[in-house]
Parts: C-alpha cells; structure tokens; sequence
C-alpha cells in the first residue's frame, strides 16, 4: 500500500477512522489515556491482521483474543 497513493491513501483513511472509532469508544474507560491506547490496540490489530494474511489465514480468534487480553491490561 505504500508504493500505490490510491491503496496509500485508503489505508490512511482506514488507520484514521480505527483510531477515532478506538478513542471513542475507549474514552469512557480510560479517559485521557484513550489515544495512547487506541494506538497500542490499533498497532496490534494492524499487526495480528499482517502476519495473518502474510500466512494466508484469516486472523480468527487466537488473535482477538491477544487484542482483547491488551485490553483487559490496560483497563487494570
């Protein structure tokens, strides 16, 4: 996505709304931390989606589960 500007600029627009759609919902849990872990949360599901399709697997639920055991840390 990074070598084509249309594919470059549907993933900015995508990293943008997961973020926004991540601070809004996580601002009534953690307040003013929710940009720092919107991006922490939105870092790792970018990351378990990447090594799942460089597998050729989707994602399922092992990597839901890692995204949603981050959360729960994070709202300790």
């Amino acid at each position: 996505a990074q070598t084509m500007p249309e594919a470059r600029r549907l993933l900015a627009v995508y990293h943008r709304r997961l973020r926004s759609n991540l601070v809004h919902a996580l601002r009534p849990l953690v307040g003013d931390r929710a940009g720092e872990v919107a991006e922490g949360l939105g870092a790792l599901i970018d990351g378990v989606y990447l090594r799942a399709a460089l597998a050729g697997r989707s994602p399922g639920w092992a990597a839901a589960a890692l995204v949603l055991a981050h959360l729960a840390r994070e709202l300790a």
